[in-house]
């Protein structure tokens, strides 16, 4: 992650020792006194910039998604699969570029799984609705099934592609050297991903 502000400012040194932090211990381990001391900023300055952890949490993923391809579904064109393959083949490169934040992905699945984390379910919402909107123009262009509403096939997505995301980072990291692999991945992917959403 690279945050837009200056290296010296406290909310970039804030979150740049989270991120350490998080991806290292996890959520539920990392100490916010540790993060810190690491950071090298008071308790009030900390909670200036953040309500809770959480909070701080929810800034670090969002921080490091602020470089993610804008529009990573995009359903433009008349061939779905093709769409597909673009997508998943842009996320996958941003993923495999992102591999330091690949711990913070899985603390983050667990949180939402949890139901528990606020801050967390309303990042996940924000997500669920921006797909929501992608698929609701795709219906209007007959590009993916309209038999379900938009919502319910969104939350189906995501579900699928964050159970995706969890298989592919349950693979041991020599995985992701191999281009072969990669592909395999992408295609399995987009085959999921079609299979839910085709017409």
């Amino acid at each position: 992650m690279k945050p837009s502000l200056a290296a010296d400012e406290p909310l970039a040194r804030l979150l740049l020792a989270a991120e350490s932090e998080l991806a290292q211990k996890g959520f539920h381990a990392a100490s916010l006194n540790d993060i810190l001391k690491a950071a090298e900023v008071s308790k009030g300055s900390f909670y200036h910039h953040f309500e809770d952890k959480e909070a701080l949490f929810v800034a670090v993923i969002r921080a490091g998604l602020a470089d993610l391809p804008a529009e990573p579904l995009r359903l433009h064109g008349k061939d779905l699969r093709a769409a597909l393959t673009q997508s998943a083949e842009h996320l996958m490169a941003w993923s495999l570029g992102h591999s330091s934040f690949i711990p913070l992905c899985e603390t983050f699945y667990g949180l939402q799984g949890e139901g528990r984390w606020p801050k967390v379910q309303a990042l996940w919402a924000e997500a669920e609705a921006l797909v929501v909107e992608e698929l609701t123009q795709a219906q209007a262009r007959g590009l993916v099934r309209d038999d379900l509403p938009a919502p319910l096939l969104a939350n189906l997505f995501v579900t699928l592609s964050a159970s995706l995301d969890r298989a592919m980072l349950s693979q041991p990291p020599e995985v992701w050297a191999d281009e072969a692999e990669i592909q395999r991945w992408v295609q399995r992917m987009v085959d999921l991903w079609t299979r839910l959403l085709a017409p």
